[in-house]
């Protein structure tokens, strides 16, 4: 597994899950940086969602899902940001490569954990 990316697409299991935490086989973004993840056990990933019935927050649509080999138009859930083992990871699908995709990902994601400390600027 030593050839997982940041910006690939994988199939992960995520069982076992608790209450709200997207669960089952399902593709998942890699958003850790390339160099931790030889370190480590664990990566950083986003779940990846077909359901678009609901209206997320923080969440960016994948429209040119072909591209990315899912089976129809999905939706990056930044908002469930996780840690995954190695071991969790199944099966490569596909690297996202657009760059206007990338930056609405880095965009929800930056908006979803907030890093900014208002207090430091005054």
């Amino acid at each position: 597994m030593e050839n997982i990316k940041k910006y690939d697409i994988w199939l992960i299991k995520l069982d076992p899950i608790m209450w709200s935490e997207q669960s089952w086989i399902r593709p998942c973004l890699v958003i850790q940086n390339d160099d931790f993840f030889r370190y480590q056990n664990t990566t950083l990933v986003l779940p990846i969602s077909s359901k678009l019935d609901k209206k997320w927050m923080f969440s960016v649509i994948i429209n040119d899902y072909k591209n990315c080999w899912l089976d129809r138009k999905s939706r990056i859930l930044v908002f469930q940001l996780r840690t995954a083992d190695k071991s969790r990871f199944i099966k490569k699908l596909w690297k996202i490569n657009d760059k206007k995709l990338r930056l609405e990902i880095k965009k929800a994601l930056d908006i979803t954990i907030d890093m900014e400390d208002e207090f430091l600027e005054k």
